[in-house]
């Protein structure tokens, strides 16, 4: 398979003049490229003249050459259009095949700017010498073709025209004033060109100098090369600084690819404010008085004033805003705009969005404050967040808002309302809120605590809240418990409030329900029964120590009457301890002394009744028996009325 031939870059390297005034013929070098390579082999070559070097009109007929021989790309040939060079532009289109087959344009067109147009000269009457052609020679009596070197060189000849002409001349050896000829050729014209090839024809140098645009003589636009020139180990090849703005802007030395959009003044209320890039790749939008530190490879400032970026800082950002500031070591922070916020050192990823005086303070990486005013990330509170709000401060991994909210320990969360009094955390890892008109739930908000057992909810300290144990919830209180039936809150103890009612009250001296004690005593609650002696219970509660008293926390006006709980305990051995009578225990052994005394009184009253039966028989038998004595004394004597 042939390498097809790709257009190829061809290349004016020399011509010749004409051998006679008459001839129209010209000769033509070039070099012919292979997809990249120099060819070397057999061509034929198509030539046509054109106007321009994109599109305009063809000159001449089409010129077929070949085949011509190719040595390393290098091919010369012999052209002749005739006499087409009057003064226009003109343009080579060349078409070449290696293969018998068709044609292939090459592209662009090539320019003809030397030798052709010495033919205009062919006018010229006879070869002068050289050294006879001088002194002042009338327009028309100048013609002809002339082979010698021509020196115009009196001050006072006059020529008119654009120049054209002389483009095929020794453009290296004739000036125009202190200007070189070759210069002159290749002007940019202010009203425009045309007919220029992209990647030949160019504004700038081909040293290492920079190239400054000025309006009115001051520099507008500075563009620098940096490449292996300046560079000996080729590390910055192809990376241009692009200052633009106010001649006081500035690149520092030795910094490649960096960008500085605009702005800057040397001058503005009698102050210079200049925008400045001290590294790699570093880009300024405009504003004033911006500055990229050094080491700060791919900081970016888009505008605003006063910004800037501290020393080892890469790929640092600042969008806009007055005075703000990202310090050293703080690479990937960014401030999106505001005034006077700060990202400090080594806070790398930190963010402040906006707002003024905010501050991520040092080393705190991962930080960021969404706004606001005087808020301020702790030292070594890296994570930590604040979305905006007034005078909140967070440590690591914490979170604050709203005002004077104050998360200091690490982990916590807090929200603080808009009274100001503030908020501050309870310690690490702890949810705090300030909500000075109460927490309001949506009705259907579920609250989850989780499945350990703890205490989940304290209020006023530990002393009082609600928690689970195995298999048990409870309510603890450092004093009673009360239920209320209506009412609103009162600071009072035991104090519905207006319009409530006390329903249920514990405390330690027992539980009243509307008043009264209660016990529950259900015979499906109960088990492991047994049977009780009323008369033993009797005995114990006939010898059980009884005594008035009031309890300490009682006032002096409350009275009561029993055992202590001791001895109670002691004597019947009921309750779960001898600090506490249960009020079941109290009544059981109550109504079973209560039977004791009944049975004891019931067989007290069996006795009685029986002595009472027999004192009865023993008079009826004693009756008898004086009946029985009276009866002899009845029957000798008158009958007497017996008493």
């Amino acid at each position: 398979m042939k390498t097809p031939l790709t257009p190829a870059v061809l290349t004016l390297l020399a011509t010749s003049c004409c051998a006679l005034a008459q001839s129209t013929a010209f000769t033509y070098q070039g070099r012919l490229d292979a997809g990249g390579t120099a060819y070397t082999g057999v061509a034929e070559f198509q030539f046509s003249l054109w106007t321009a070097g994109i599109g305009g009109s063809q000159i001449a007929s089409t010129l077929t050459v070949g085949p011509v021989g190719v040595a390393n790309g290098l091919f010369t040939t012999t052209l002749d259009f005739g006499n087409q060079f009057s003064g226009g532009e003109r343009w080579l289109e060349i078409a070449v095949r290696t293969n018998l087959l068709s044609f292939t344009t090459l592209s662009p067109r090539q320019p003809l700017l030397g030798t052709p147009y010495a033919i205009t000269a062919g006018s010229m009457a006879g070869l002068l010498p050289a050294n006879q052609l001088s002194g002042f020679v009338p327009s028309g009596n100048l013609g002809g073709t002339y082979s010698g070197a021509v020196t115009f060189n009196n001050p006072s000849s006059s020529f008119s025209g654009n120049g054209a002409g002389l483009t095929g001349l020794n453009a290296a050896q004739l000036t125009v004033g202190t200007v070189p000829l070759s210069a002159l050729g290749n002007t940019w014209q202010t009203g425009g060109n045309a007919g220029t090839t992209a990647g030949l024809d160019f504004i700038g140098t081909t040293d290492q100098q920079p190239l400054e645009f000025k309006v009115n003589g001051h520099r507008v636009l500075r563009l620098e090369n940096n490449d292996s020139a300046i560079d000996p180990d080729g590390l910055a090849d192809d990376a241009p600084n692009m200052i633009a703005g106010s001649s006081v802007n500035f690149v520092a030395p030795g910094i490649v690819g960096a960008v500085i959009g605009g702005g800057g003044a040397g001058n503005i209320g009698g102050e210079s404010v200049t925008n400045s890039v001290e590294g790699f790749f570093g880009a300024i939008g405009g504003g004033s008085n911006n500055r990229i530190g050094s080491f700060s490879d791919w900081g970016t400032i888009a505008g605003g004033s006063s910004g800037s970026i501290g020393t080892n800082s890469q790929s640092a950002f600042i969008g806009g805003g007055g005075g703000n500031l990202i310090g050293p070591l703080a690479s990937y922070a960014g401030i999106a705009g505001g005034s006077a916020n700060k990202v400090l050192d080594r806070s790398r990823y930190g963010f402040v969005g906006g707002g003024e005086r905010n501050e991520i303070r040092t080393n705190s990486s991962h930080a960021a404050i969404g706004g606001g005013f005087l808020n301020s990330i702790l030292a070594n509170a890296s994570y930590a967040t604040i979305p905006g709000g007034y005078g909140n401060s967070a440590a690591e991994y914490a979170f604050a808002a709203g005002r004077a909210a104050n998360a200091a320990h690490p982990g916590s969360f807090v929200w603080a309302d808009s009274t100001g009094s503030g908020n501050s955390s309870a310690g690490p890892d702890t949810f705090n809120i300030r909500a000075g008109n109460g927490v309001h739930l949506n009705n259907s908000t579920t609250l989850a605590f989780g499945n350990a057992t703890r205490q989940m909810v304290h209020l006023y300290n530990q002393d009082y809240g609600i928690g689970v144990q195995s298999g048990t919830l409870y309510q603890r209180s450092n004093g009673r418990f009360s239920w209320f039936r209506g009412g609103v809150h009162s600071d009072t103890q035991n104090d519905p409030g207006t319009g409530g009612v006390v329903a249920m009250t514990l405390t330690s001296s027992g539980l009243t329900v509307n008043g009264t004690f209660v016990s529950a005593s259900d015979r499906d609650a109960k088990q492991d029964f047994k049977p009780v002696n009323p008369g033993e219970v009797l005995d114990k509660v006939v010898a059980l120590p009884l005594s008035e008293w009031r309890y300490r926390s009682d006032d002096e006006r409350s009275r009561h009457v029993g055992p202590m709980a001791q001895d109670f305990h002691a004597a019947f051995g009921l309750g779960a301890d001898d600090k506490h009578i249960a009020t079941v225990d109290a009544d059981g052994v109550a109504l079973a002394a209560i039977q004791g005394l009944n049975q004891k009184l019931e067989a007290q009253l069996r006795a009685r009744d029986q002595e009472l039966a027999d004192l009865k028989a023993t008079l009826h038998e004693l009756r008898e028996h004086v009946a029985q004595l009276r009866r002899p004394a009845l029957n000798a004597a008158p009958a007497e009325t017996l008493p």
